[in-house]
């Protein structure tokens, strides 16, 4: 399984600059949420797990804090790394976060669309030995609910065909129910709290297709197969007027370390 997570993060770095122009941001209310929570202070320097472009990162260097991200895919690192130049005191890490060895620690560790690919019980631990006395861990998630929406109701039958539930194996280690059951049973942390963000985001079809480039499923799909499905999926779109409409639910679980 390991290796087969290799493949991906491979998979996932080649396509690092549709990652960076397709993938969202995050809710503004959610970031002030995790700063005001943690009460973080101005300066203060937040650990990040699986940075990516840096969708999450530029939301708190903006805002006048730094960060050390750890990265798997050293495109990806690369990209964010670029984005931190003007921000002192932050630094992108290649590798994995499993294996990431550093004596810092830090009041906030974050990770956002990521974490799901590490596993829960180990990374939840290794996440703690990095905080510092009343830390805290704030985990989010983009959770798409257009199962409504005319487009699902057409795309739905055609997904079973073309993209079928992936093999065990790339499959992320875990969902977003499996953090939150860790975070609930350590015994050193707090209370979990949990919000949700809802929002929509309408994407042309070129960022549509683009989006989807970046997803893991689509990408390991074999090359014709995967020119044919987004042919396909494209003419649905146009049959949508050209747009499609996305509602979506940012999922954020977050913890301090029980002092």
């Amino acid at each position: 399984m390991k290796k087969n997570r290799e493949r991906l993060v491979k998979v996932f770095d080649a396509n690092a600059q549709a990652y960076d122009r397709y993938r969202p941001m995050y809710p503004a209310e959610l970031i002030q949420d995790v700063i005001e929570w943690s009460n973080l202070q101005p300066g203060d320097r937040i650990l990040e797990i699986g940075c990516g472009t840096g969708q999450l990162t530029m939301d708190f260097l903006r805002r006048g804090y730094s960060v050390v991200a750890v990265e798997k895919g050293p495109a990806l690192a690369q990209m964010t790394a670029e984005k931190m130049e003007n921000f002192a005191g932050s630094r992108v890490d290649v590798g994995a976060f499993e294996a990431w060895r550093s004596n810092e620690r830090f009041p906030l560790a974050i990770s956002g669309q990521a974490f799901h690919w590490i596993d829960a019980e180990p990374g939840i631990r290794k996440v703690k030995t990095h905080l510092q006395r009343g830390g805290c861990i704030a985990l989010a998630w983009h959770i798409d609910e257009s199962q409504r929406t005319s487009f699902w109701a057409k795309t739905n039958e055609f997904y079973k065909v073309y993209l079928p539930e992936p093999p065990l194996h790339d499959r992320p280690a875990g969902k977003p129910q499996d953090y939150l059951e860790v975070l609930q049973r350590s015994k050193d942390l707090g209370p979990v709290m949990q919000r949700s963000y809802e929002w929509q985001q309408t994407y042309s079809k070129e960022e549509y297709l683009g989006l989807l480039s970046t997803f893991s499923g689509h990408m390991a799909m074999e090359e014709a197969k995967r020119r044919q499905f987004f042919g396909k999926l494209g003419g649905i779109v146009d049959d949508e007027g050209g747009e499609v409409v996305r509602f979506y639910r940012t999922l954020l679980l977050f913890v301090a370390v029980a002092t």
